[in-house]
């Protein structure tokens, strides 16, 4: 279960406008894009009805992204070895290619 104070810290530092009614949600797009970032902190417990974008980062996970997105799901460009962790609900599209994933798979299908 995620750190309360921390989810909202985190939202709170990105200026993401979100309301609380059990879970946080948040009304519109998370975009983390191009930060450098490692790992994400532990958003699964916020719903996101807009994009959520966590590309273009040095993930080498998907531990901690929002288990919920209306909208579409962006973590391409990453470091990625797997998909273990990614969203449980998506409404819009999947873009998560990655040269790590793809050179896996290949390696896995030999």
């Amino acid at each position: 279960m995620p750190n309360s104070k921390k989810v909202q810290d985190f939202l709170t530092q990105h200026s993401i406008r979100w309301e609380r009614e059990g879970d946080y949600i948040v009304v519109k797009d998370i975009r983390l894009s191009g930060n450098h970032l490692d790992s994400l902190p532990d958003l699964s417990a916020v719903i996101v009805r807009g994009d959520f974008d966590c590309s273009e980062n040095r993930l080498t996970s998907l531990k901690g992204v929002p288990q919920r997105i209306g909208g579409s799901f962006l973590c391409w460009g990453n470091r990625l070895a797997s998909l273990d962790g990614g969203p449980q609900e998506i409404g819009g599209d999947f873009n998560c290619s990655t040269t790590e994933l793809y050179s896996n798979a290949v390696l896995s299908n030999s």
